[in-house]
């Protein structure tokens, strides 16, 4: 699936970095989102026939409950820190590609190639995480990303040269890899298995609202600045400082052993800056478990 994904976006790059005129670009564009259309129709009607199993027990929880078990539990403040931690990085993160393509005045090529380098940094990441995983804490990782993706945002008003955003893209990769790893292990590790579906729903909710609000409040910071260069590096140090508070939100008492193993995941979406939007398969979670215990 993640090589997938990345054929994808270097595919999409090249064919816009191919098309000069105008009149191609639409074409181009048409073409793209034609074969996505046909990619996400296959998807669904292939997963359509597969067969679902219930799990042996599931517990609905309202959203009263859901709220009081993110306020008591690890489970919950972990949630509670990652959903700050979208908030702060959707701040900033629909605002990398105009800045890029409109003020940085890149290429499609150059913008596909940054775009490409941080999702197959993160690729590679993961891989090596799985390699070493018996020997790795979650919780460590956790750290390692949560405390690496701080500063991401704002070193992009350090420099706009092309080599540099190249690596910058590469570290960015490889933070957010151990970052979304570490969370997915934790969150299958710290709320029961009865809960699981539910909370889970519950957090997408509150996610999507995260990204939102996230992505208006850079939005009208940007439209009260004014869109130059300047003001972009300013929303970029907006949001690694707002990330680096949500840092006070993460659990440091009660935390349950948690190694670091594989986790079945897709793939929603690949954005400039993010780790993109990564979702666990609930189904094969507990296959993961019985393998590893």
């Amino acid at each position: 699936m993640q090589l997938g994904v990345f054929v994808g976006i270097a595919g999409g790059g090249v064919l816009l970095h191919l098309s000069q005129t105008r009149a191609e670009r639409l074409q181009a564009f048409s073409l793209l989102f034609a074969v996505a259309c046909l990619a996400r129709v296959s998807s669904t009607t292939l997963m359509a026939l597969q067969p679902e199993h219930a799990p042996p027990s599931v517990h609905r929880l309202t959203l009263r409950t859901w709220l009081r078990t993110a306020r008591d539990s690890t489970g919950g403040r972990l949630l509670l820190m990652m959903l700050a931690m979208q908030l702060s990085v959707y701040a900033a993160a629909p605002f990398f590609t105009p800045y890029m393509l409109e003020t940085l005045k890149l290429s499609y090529g150059s913008y596909t190639a940054l775009t490409a380098a941080a999702f197959g940094a993160r690729i590679v990441t993961m891989r090596v995480i799985g390699w070493r995983a018996r020997s790795m804490s979650a919780w460590s990782l956790l750290r390692v990303g949560a405390f690496g993706v701080v500063p991401m945002a704002g070193l992009w008003a350090v420099a706009d040269n092309f080599a540099y955003l190249l690596a910058l893209q590469l570290v960015s990769g490889v933070v957010w890899g151990c970052y979304e790893l570490a969370a997915l292990l934790l969150f299958f590790e710290t709320i029961p298995a009865a809960h699981r579906v539910s909370a889970l729903t519950w957090f997408n909710a509150a996610n999507a609202a995260a990204i939102v609000v996230g992505a208006a409040l850079g939005g009208s910071l940007l439209s009260w600045l004014g869109v130059t260069h300047r003001s972009y590096a300013l929303l970029f140090v907006a949001s690694s400082s707002a990330r680096l508070l949500t840092l006070l939100l993460k659990p440091r008492r009660g935390l349950p052993p948690a190694t670091v193993r594989t986790v079945p995941t897709r793939v929603i979406a690949v954005r400039p800056g993010t780790g993109g939007l990564v979702r666990p398969v609930v189904p094969a979670l507990e296959e993961v478990r019985r393998r590893h215990v």
